[in-house]
């Protein structure tokens, strides 16, 4: 069905064209008709009335992991023209999770009855060797559906958490592969990257060089890394450095 919304004024990066038109029909945009544009014949025709038309925004900043899968829709973000966010943010996602340390991620980082918990704990969606990771997610997303779109990072501690616990020392060998392993696979699936939250256990518990090998993997896929730093207070500058 082609659509034809007139009497818009249309915001872009670059772009601001009051009085202009934009016909849908499909992905991509097909044209877009400033003010005083002849106007094509369209299925359905909706007028603007002067109001702002423009791309959606990203929020990149999100802990929203869980809202996709709940039993209502999320409709905050998109009342304020958000439509799509980056979730798994300060080093804190709902994934990856392994059947050892779930219910630890969840007491420490969740609630036993929250919406994320719900997810975390979920034995149904595990995969055959007992991961909650990106793809089960994904897979559970798009059966219940959903109405915005959602970039997943993975948190450190919860990558950490979910091969080691919440202890307070240095990943043994072994433990290092298994980190780098899962992490890879994460992103194989999907992920956007890593994030990072360095203030809080228990990514605060890792060293610099438990980092870097983490960093050759997501430099492999060209990944992302969003940094929590260690202190926002009197160490700020040491954090920085």
């Amino acid at each position: 069905m082609k659509t034809l919304i007139k009497n818009a004024r249309i915001i872009s990066p670059g772009i601001d064209m009051p009085g202009a038109a934009v016909e849908m029909e499909g992905k991509p945009i097909p044209a877009v008709y400033p003010a005083g544009s002849e106007l094509p014949a369209a299925d359905k025709v909706v007028d603007a009335e002067g109001r702002m038309l423009l791309p959606g925004f990203i929020d990149i900043h999100s802990h929203s992991d869980a809202c996709p899968l709940l039993s209502f829709q999320p409709e905050s973000k998109l009342f304020q023209g958000i439509t799509t966010e980056i979730t798994g943010n300060c080093g804190t996602s709902i994934l990856p999770s392994l059947p050892e340390n779930s219910r630890e991620i969840v007491q420490y980082f969740f609630d036993d009855t929250s919406m994320f918990s719900q997810v975390v704990l979920n034995e149904k969606d595990r995969s055959l060797d007992g991961l909650y990771g990106v793809e089960e997610y994904a897979r559970a997303v798009a059966a219940h559906g959903c109405t915005a779109n959602y970039g997943q990072l993975v948190g450190h501690g919860t990558l950490r958490g979910a091969v080691m616990g919440f202890v307070d020392r240095d990943p043994e060998p072994e433990e290092m592969e298994r980190l780098k392993d899962l992490l890879e696979r994460e992103l194989k699936a999907g992920a956007f990257g890593m994030s990072l939250g360095l203030i809080y256990p228990p990514s605060a518990f890792c060293k610099s060089e438990e980092l870097v090998e983490l960093a050759k993997v997501l430099k492999k896929y060209d990944a992302l890394l969003t940094v929590h730093m260690r202190n926002e207070g009197p160490r700020i500058f040491q954090a920085v450095d």
